[in-house]
Formats: structure tokens, C-alpha cells, sequence
């Protein structure tokens, strides 16, 4: 009844403070709608998964990433129990999946998931999760519930799992490397050590951490290390320093280390220190510094002796080596020689500078080729009185090769009792293998400079042989008629004894001047020898007749052992007959006048299984030693003048190559001189099938009527045969040169053709190829005269099947060859 009473003012002010209430709940409504708003937008943009769940375990809330995560979407999810969106499953629990979000509600309490959960999706697709579980409870409501936020490890589990597999594994090269791989400090202290310090440094794990790198350290090499240490501190960067350790048995190795400073979380500077052993190859390098010093002296030096110095030089100075010395074999006189030494004294190189075949350890590794290598010499019963007293122990012999032949040792002994490591015997047996190559190289150079001198031999050989045959048939010609007047007039009736007797030293001089002019043209090998199977060793007594009896008278004593199993070979005996009485002549004048009593041994047998040796040695007074390499010159002699031509052992050197043999003379220990000719022996061959001294003689009747063309450039020597044909039917037609000759036969038929080979303008050759061209029977009737039967031009005239006539040539043999041809019929029937 009272508030009836109440006063309309009274009305109105609650009216508006009514009012003014429910503005103020409008007002906290839309802010609670807003702020639930905010909090859905962030709960929908959390970057973790999150799911809360009543008291049932329904879903009622599910956010974006939680979405994306299992693969439901919020319509999906709400309602679903969390186990049925969020399915769990660990590989320790099997396929059975967990369900921690019941066990929050019924528990009221915080669960967290174990490691090596996944989720799987709704798709199937796994993913690992890390997750929480928390209850909810609103009081004032009376609600329960459980909220879960999960995220997405499976890229971090991947990066734990590779971070994980890469400590294992650099943990494992780590603590097995056989390199020593420690940690140290800004100052050098040894903060951690690898295993591998025990195998390289003798040292325990233990005794090296706490420890400045540098204590270990050869003291000539800190300062050197320490500097690029600080460097590398400095700078912070990688360095590489080599340098000799202390090893825990008191020796000292190289190392070589690489080391990478960094920094650590809290600003420190560390370093990682790589460090390998590099002895080895520390001595491999002096090893190959030795053997490069020593190659270089190899192909420097050419007298063996500098390379032998050089040798001992470099050897001298390694360690463990006391004495060393080089013994090379004489094999002549079957020694081992002393060639050079280092630090033997002077009692030993007499007393051992020679060593007979087969005494001692030297010769044991001569004739054996294997490596001795002794711990206590003076215990092994193969060593010389001379060796016991060096006093050494250690003792290595390194057989020197030249090819497969052992051709001396080298000794290296030492003081201390041990065996020569196993890089030691590889050094010096390369070293070994060099001096090998110098003495190769030395061989090879007396090689070249032998070979160079025969070169030069040949070379001034070819070219007088050249010119002898260019000028042969120049005087030849000229030779041609002075032989032939000479003889046509010693024929004539009547001759007083003055007169015959002039003639008869005419037409000497004349053919002693052929003979000179044959050994010439010999020489020069400007043609091929007749060759036959000959019997060399007939051969050379055949020679030795032709001799005797001056030999007898000289005083000289003939020796002779020829090998019975002297096979038979294809040469030209007047040529080899020619070569072994040269040699002869040689060894009788140098021994006529020498002694009393001379004597000469000649003998023969075969080597190598195809080289015939000739070998002519006497006792006179040897070759000097200026004249050796001159005496196969041409020309050259040290006779008195008139006494000889020096041609003879010219022309036996120009007639052993070109029989494909070789011939050169040296000195006799003793005294005297050796004369050697070696020949190839060469299997028979057809001989030759025209034997023109067969010939059928011509007769002395007269000729039937022939015309003949006389082609010579020589005045003379046409003179000549028209003179020997004078009393013939013949006539005579001449032409000088061969176009004169084309055309006259071009206009006349002749019987026969007498052609001379070398001629100015048109050659004899030039001109019976024409004359074969144009009348082909013509050329048939060509008979050749020539003073230069060189191997071109037998060539030539072989090849045509022509007869010939060399110049000079005898009258009668001349007539009788044109008889012959022009008369056939007579000479058969003769």
C-alpha cells in the first residue's frame, strides 16, 4: 500500500534508474559479446591445435589448427567424442590407441603425451604430436571438461632424429679416426682428445687433457707454431702448421695439423685441431730429394766418377750410415774393383780394393743379385779379414742391374747393431737402380760417339766413292787406247828388243793404272759383287798362301785356329780375298823390322749364333793412339812414300759393309795389333746365269760385209776400233754423241751398234731407250762399252740382256766379241 502511495516523482526516478540498469546490461552484453568475439577469433588462430571437450568427452569447441591437424572440420567434429577425432597411438603401446582426455575428466589432472606419439588423421596420414591435457572446471557452473593443445613435431622429430644420428655418427668417426682429433682453448690447453692420441703419441687420454698442445712440441718448432696459432685465434681462421712431437718413448715424429677455431653460446673461442703423422712421408720426400739430386747428376755429369761421388755424397749423410762404398766388375779380369768410398780408411781400399772371382760377401751378391742385409757383420763367416777389422756391424749390399746382369754392389755399413729397415733398402736400392742408369748412359754415349765415328767414316767414304766413279770413265777412256795401241803394236813383226821392251812398259803402266782404277772403283761400292757359297775359312788360308812365302822370308810365324763348324755364307771371294790379304800386308810390314822374330795368329768362329769372326793379331808394335780412328781412311797411310796407297784398308772397310759385316782394329794388351772382320752368314742364293768368261773364241777368218755405228765421244778410242777392225770387210760409220747417232740410223740399217754409256748431250741410255722405241729389232744389235760399270749402270745393261765391254779393254777381246755377234754361225760351228 505504501508503494501505492508513492509519489509519482518517486515513480520516475525508479523508472530511470531502471532505465539506466538496463543500459548498463545492454552495454555489458555487447561487451561480453565482443569479448567473446576477441576470444573466439584468437581461439580460432592459435597456432596449436586446440579441442575442449565436456564432461562426456564430447567436442565443443575445435579450433582452425586443430582442423587442419587431424582433418575434421568444426561441423564434424562437434559433438564427436575426442578419442574418435583425435586418434592417439604410440609404438611402445602397439596398435592399441590412448585416450588421455577421459583421464584428465575422471582425474582432475594434467597429463602430458609420451615420446613417439602420432596422430593419425582422417585421411590416414601419421603425424607426430606433442601434446598436453588439462581439466576445466567452471564452478559457478558446475562444468567439467578437459582442453587439449597439441602441435605438429613430426619436422622437428626429423631434425632432433637427424642431430641425434649426426652426433652418433661424428662421435664415432670422432673416437675412431686414426687421425688425433683434439679441442683446445684460446691458449693451446687440451680440453678433449680422441683415442687415437695413445696409437700416435704414446700418451693416455688422461695425460694429455689439461695440457698445453705446446709442451709436446720440439723446441724449434713452437715459436713457428705459436705464430700461426695466434693468428688463427685472431682472425678466427682455419691454419695449417707441420712440426715435430715428442712421442712418449722420447723420439720425436712430424705432424701436420689443420685447425678451425669457433665460438661458442657464451662468446669463448674454441678450436678443433686435426693432426695426422706425416713421417712418412716426410721421408719420402727426403727419399725422393736424394733420388732427384742424384738423377739430376745422372744426366748432368758424364763422367761416371762425379755420378759415383754424388752418389756416396747424398748416401753419406743419412742416418745410420757410416761408411759406404761402390764396387763395379772387371770382367776381362774378373774383379770386383773399388770405384769410389766414403769414410773407409786407406788400410781396407788396399787391401780390398780388388776382389778376385768368386771370394766373399761381394761376390755373393754379384753372382746371387740378392740384397744381404746383416745385423752383426762381424759374426757372419763370409766376411774378409779386411771387413773384421773395420769393426762395423750393420752391413747392407745393394746388387747394381744393368738389365738382368749384376754389374757390381754397393755397401753400406754402419756401427750400430741392427738391420737396415725395410725404406732404407727401398732408397738404396733405387739409388742402386741409378747408378745403373749412369753407367747405362755412359755405355750408351761410347756407343754414340763409335757409332758417330763410323757415320763419319761412311759419310766421307760415300763421297769419294762418289767421286772416283764420276772420274773412272774419264780416265778410262783415255786408258782404252793406250792399252790397245800397245798391244796391236807388240803383235807387229819386226820390233827391235828397245823398241818391244818400251812397248811392254807402256802397256805395263797402263794396266798397273786399271788395276789402280779397278781397287778404286772396289772402293767406292759403286757396284755389286759377283757372289757365290763360299767357304770362308778356305777363304782365308787361300790368302795366307798368297803370302807365305814373303812371310817365311819376313820371319814371321803363321798361327792358325779356325773353327771347324765355320758355316759357309754368300760373298765374293776375290772381294773377301781381297780384305783378308790387306789385313795380312798390314800385319807383315808393322811386324817386318819390329823384332827378330814376328808372329801372326789367325782365327775364326762364329758368335751369336749368325756372325762369322775373322780375327788377324800380331805382335808388332801396335797402332798409335791418334792414328786408330784413321786408319780405314782412304788415302791415309803411315808407310814411307812409294811404299803404299793407303787404299787397302779403305777398300777392305768399303767391301766388309757391303757384305753387311763390319771390320775395325785395336791395340793388344801386351802389344800388337787386332784386325777384326765380322760377316753375317747368309743363306745360299741363285748365282748369277750368264757366265760371260764362257765365252766361245773368236775366229781369226775374216768377216762377211757389215756395217757398224760406232757411238764414243772419244776420238781415240773410236781411232782404236776402227784400227782393230781395219782389216775386216767392215764399214765403219761413228757418231759423238747420241742424237748424231738417232740420226743416222734414221736413215741407215746397221749390222751392229757399239755404244759407250756416258756421253755429253744424248747418253748411251737416253739413246738406245729411243732406238728401242722407234726400231725396237735395232736395239737388239747394241753392244755397250763403258769405263764406269757402277751398279746403275750393270742395272741398266742387265736389264736390256745387251752384251758389254768394259774399258780399257784388249784388242782381241773386243774383236772377238764383235766377231761373235756379227758372225754367230761361224762361232757355233767352231
Amino acid at each position: 500500500m505504501r508503494d501505492e502511495r508513492k509519489t509519482k516523482k518517486q515513480l520516475i526516478g525508479e523508472l530511470e534508474e531502471l532505465r539506466l540498469g538496463i543500459s548498463r546490461h545492454e552495454a555489458r552484453e555487447s561487451e561480453l559479446t565482443r569479448r567473446v568475439e576477441e576470444l573466439s577469433v584468437c581461439f580460432r588462430s592459435i597456432g596449436d591445435g586446440v579441442i575442449i571437450a565436456g564432461a562426456d568427452g564430447s567436442i565443443i569447441l575445435i579450433n582452425r589448427m586443430a582442423e587442419e591437424l587431424t582433418g575434421w572440420t568444426s561441423q564434424e567434429a562437434l559433438g564427436k567424442p575426442v578419442s574418435e577425432v583425435l586418434r592417439l597411438y604410440n609404438n611402445s603401446k602397439g596398435d592399441d590407441p590412448i585416450e588421455p582426455a577421459n583421464m584428465v575428466i575422471e582425474t582432475g589432472e594434467k597429463l602430458g603425451l609420451q615420446r613417439d606419439t602420432f596422430l593419425v588423421t582422417r585421411d590416414g596420414s601419421i603425424l607426430y604430436v606433442s601434446a598436453s591435457f588439462a581439466p576445466v572446471q567452471y564452478e559457478r557452473m558446475d562444468f567439467r571438461g578437459v582442453v587439449v593443445v597439441f602441435r605438429d613435431i613430426s619436422r622437428l622429430r626429423e631434425t632432433e632424429e637427424g642431430l641425434i644420428e649426426n652426433e652418433k655418427k661424428y662421435r664415432t668417426i670422432v673416437e675412431n679416426s686414426y687421425d688425433l682429433i683434439y679441442e683446445v682453448d684460446s691458449v693451446g690447453r687440451i680440453l678433449y682428445v680422441n683415442p687415437a692420441c695413445h696409437e700416435l703419441t704414446g700418451y693416455a687420454q688422461s695425460e694429455l687433457v689439461g695440457k698445453k698442445a705446446f709442451d709436446f712440441m720440439h723446441p724449434d718448432d713452437v715459436p713457428a707454431a705459436m705464430s700461426i696459432f695466434m693468428r688463427a685465434v685472431m682472425n678466427l681462421s682455419t691454419e695449417k702448421a707441420t712440426f715435430r712431437a715428442l712421442h712418449k718413448s722420447g723420439s720425436y715424429q712430424w705432424l701436420e695439423c689443420i685447425g678451425n677455431p669457433y665460438l661458442t653460446a657464451a662468446g669463448e673461442i674454441r678450436g678443433v685441431v686435426i693432426t695426422r703423422d706425416i713421417s712418412e712421408r716426410k721421408r719420402a720426400e727426403e727419399e725422393l730429394l736424394a733420388l732427384n739430386t742424384l738423377m739430376k747428376a745422372v744426366h748432368k755429369f758424364l763422367d761416371l766418377g762425379e755420378v759415383y761421388d754424388v752418389a756416396l755424397d747424398i748416401i753419406i749423410n743419412m742416418e745410420n750410415v757410416d761408411m759406404a762404398l761402390i764396387y763395379i766388375v772387371d770382367k776381362e779380369k774378373k774383379e770386383a774393383v773399388i770405384q769410389a768410398n766414403r769414410n773407409f780408411p786407406e788400410f781396407y781400399v788396399r787391401r780390398a780394393g780388388r776382389i778376385p772371382y768368386p771370394r766373399g760377401l761381394t761376390w755373393k751378391v754379384i753372382n746371387s743379385g740378392a740384397i744381404v742385409n746383416i745385423e752383426d757383420a762381424q759374426k757372419d763367416e763370409d766376411i774378409g779379414q779386411a771387413g773384421r777389422d773395420l769393426g762395423h756391424h750393420s752391413l747392407l749390399g745393394i746388387p747394381i742391374f744393368l738389365g738382368r746382369e749384376v754389374i757390381g754392389v754397393i755397401w753400406f755399413l754402419s756401427y750400430k747393431e741392427r738391420k737396415f729397415s725395410e725404406n732404407e733398402v727401398r732408397l738404396l736400392s733405387s739409388m742402386g737402380d741409378q747408378i745403373a742408369i749412369a753407367i747405362a748412359k755412359a755405355k750408351m754415349i761410347e756407343e754414340i760417339e763409335s757409332t758417330h765415328e763410323k757415320l763419319v767414316q761412311s759419310e766421307k767414304l760415300a763421297s769419294l766413292g762418289q767421286m772416283i766413279s764420276s772420274i773412272a770413265h774419264e780416265i778410262n777412256n783415255p786408258l782404252t787406247p793406250i792399252l790397245g795401241y800397245s798391244q796391236r803394236l807388240l803383235t807387229k813383226p819386226g820390233l827391235d828388243d828397245n823398241e818391244k821392251k818400251s812397248l811392254e812398259i807402256i802397256n805395263t803402266s797402263a794396266q798397273r793404272v786399271a788395276k789402280i782404277i779397278e781397287k778404286l772403283l772396289s772402293f767406292s761400292r759403286n757396284y755389286r759383287p759377283q757372289r757365290a757359297y763360299e767357304d770362308i775359312n778356305a777363304l782365308v788360308k787361300q790368302s795366307l798362301e798368297f803370302r807365305e812365302y814373303q812371310l817365311k822370308l819376313d820371319n814371321i810365324e803363321v798361327v792358325t785356329d779356325f773353327d771347324s763348324g765355320t758355316p759357309k755364307s754368300m760373298v765374293d771371294s776375290n772381294q773377301m780375298q781381297q780384305v783378308f790379304t790387306n789385313i795380312v800386308l798390314n800385319a807383315e810390314q808393322a811386324m817386318s823390322g819390329y823384332r827378330d822374330r814376328g808372329r801372326l795368329k789367325v782365327s775364326t768362329r762364329v758368335k751369336n749364333g749368325g756372325i762369322i769372326e775373322i780375327k788377324f793379331e800380331d805382335n808388332g808394335p801396335g797402332i798409335p793412339k791418334d792414328v786408330i780412328g784413321k786408319i780405314f781412311d782412304p788415302f791415309f797411310t803411315t808407310k814411307e812414300p812409294g811404299k803404299g796407297t793407303g787404299l787397302g784398308l779403305a777398300v777392305a772397310y768399303g767391301i766388309m759393309h757391303e757384305h753387311g759385316g763390319e771390320i775395325r782394329a785395336e791395340n793388344r794388351e801386351g802389344g800388337g795389333a787386332t784386325f777384326v772382320a765380322e760377316l753375317p752368314v747368309s743363306e745360299r742364293t741363285a748365282e748369277p746365269g750368264r757366265d760371260k768368261e764362257k765365252r766361245m773364241k773368236a775366229s781369226r777368218g775374216k768377216m762377211s760385209e757389215k756395217k757398224i755405228l760406232i757411238v764414243e765421244d772419244e776420238e781415240l778410242v773410236v781411232d782404236l776400233i776402227k784400227g782393230v777392225l781395219e782389216h775386216d770387210n767392215i764399214t765403219i760409220d761413228n757418231a759423238r754423241d747420241g742424237e748424231e747417232a738417232l740420226m743416222k740410223t734414221g736413215s741407215n740399217d746397221y749390222d751392229l751398234i757399239v755404244c759407250d754409256i756416258k756421253m755429253p748431250g744424248m747418253s748411251g741410255i737416253a739413246f738406245y731407250d729411243k732406238i728401242k722405241e722407234l726400231k725396237p729389232r735395232l736395239a737388239e744389235k747394241v753392244i755397250f762399252i763403258t769405263g764406269d760399270p757402277s751398279s746403275e749402270t750393270m742395272d741398266f745393261i742387265n736389264m736390256t740382256g745387251n752384251e758389254y765391254i768394259t774399258k780399257p779393254f784388249k784388242v782381241e777381246k773386243f774383236r772377238s766379241c764383235v766377231y761373235e755377234f756379227l758372225n754367230p754361225a761361224d762361232v757355233k760351228n767352231a
